[in-house]
């Protein structure tokens, strides 16, 4: 009976040893497959990080344009429609965002363009092509035109209620244009900043046309879009436009849309190359898209670059 204890005793011992063998070399390929699997997860990571995103055109983000129908040959409010060019390209889904210039400051009083039932006729025209589009009324003040005292507190609020009302004609948002006004930057920033909050309160949208050169200010400016004009009365050269495109794209407390002007020299095809190249060096979420400007004289092969560059 001893020895068949001891030969059962020991048979069991090497079944016990060979099991937790086992049960060790299946932990170990365990944790090496999992220490394999952090390091590529880590080398991913690392690679991301490190490794420069390439875009070849600008891939994502708004398309946005801006309709001036003062710019139409033969203009008239009684006569203007929406350019075929653009209820084309708005049926095919290729803009999101229409800012439509809608009337002017003379002074600190905004007076329009058009007449109600002229603009919602736009607007229905824009609606039929694409039902989803965003539509913001423009209202500017042209660059050296100084009649419009910003310097004062109460001149902004009576600006700030007028702009509440244009939006209330059956806009989505608003689109300042503000370009020449009596009184510092902080008028301004102060000005925008005012308008925005009005019109969101009302469940509405807010953008604001930045020149490039005050780009240095835009962490100081909140809009549900800063729209940054990359153009004076020619489109910027490309240093200028990657380096006011950096700091704003750096700085801003808004998402940014960069503001380009259709032209033959540099073109439009330029333009966008230029902004993709800089957005392969800054990655800042502060993105959101591109506008053109000039819309009126944009060619079908302008349309084509437009679309292509920016797909939907």
């Amino acid at each position: 009976m001893p020895s068949v204890y001891c030969c059962c005793n020991n048979y069991i011992c090497d079944v016990i040893h060979l099991n937790f063998k086992e049960k060790t070399e299946e932990q170990g390929i365990k944790k090496t497959v999992a220490v394999a699997i952090f390091i590529i997860f880590l080398l991913s990571c690392l690679l991301f990080f490190v490794l420069p995103v390439h875009r070849p055109f600008i891939s994502s983000g708004i398309k946005a344009v801006w309709i001036e129908p003062e710019a139409t040959p033969n203009w008239t409010p009684a006569t203007y429609t929406i350019p075929p060019s653009i209820l084309t390209n708005l049926g095919n889904g290729k803009v999101q965002l229409v800012m439509i210039d809608v009337g002017y400051w003379n002074g600190i009083n905004l007076i329009y363009s058009y007449t109600d039932n002229q603009m919602t006729n736009m607007i229905d025209a824009l609606r039929s092509a694409d039902p989803n589009v965003i539509i913001q009324a423009t209202v500017w003040s042209e660059y050296g035109n100084d009649t419009t005292d910003i310097s004062v507190s109460a001149n902004i609020q009576y600006m700030i209620n007028q702009s509440v009302e244009c939006v209330g004609k059956g806009f989505d948002g608003y689109n300042d244009d503000l370009e020449g006004y009596t009184g510092s930057i902080q008028n301004y920033i102060s000005w925008l900043n005012g308008m925005s909050s009005a019109v969101q309160a009302i469940g509405k949208s807010s953008s604001g046309d930045i020149g490039y050169e005050d780009a240095a200010y835009s962490s100081e400016i909140h809009l549900n879009y800063s729209v940054v004009m990359m153009y004076g009365g020619l489109p910027l050269n490309e240093q200028t436009l990657k380096s006011s495109e950096n700091t704003i794209l750096l700085d801003s407390a808004s998402p940014v849309i960069i503001g380009l002007l259709e032209a033959s020299s540099p073109s439009l095809a330029t333009q966008l190359s230029w902004v993709s190249q800089q957005l392969n060096t800054n990655t800042s979420a502060n993105y959101a898209g591109v506008a053109v400007f000039s819309t009126e004289s944009m060619t079908e092969p302008d349309w084509s670059t437009f679309n292509a560059a920016i797909p939907s």
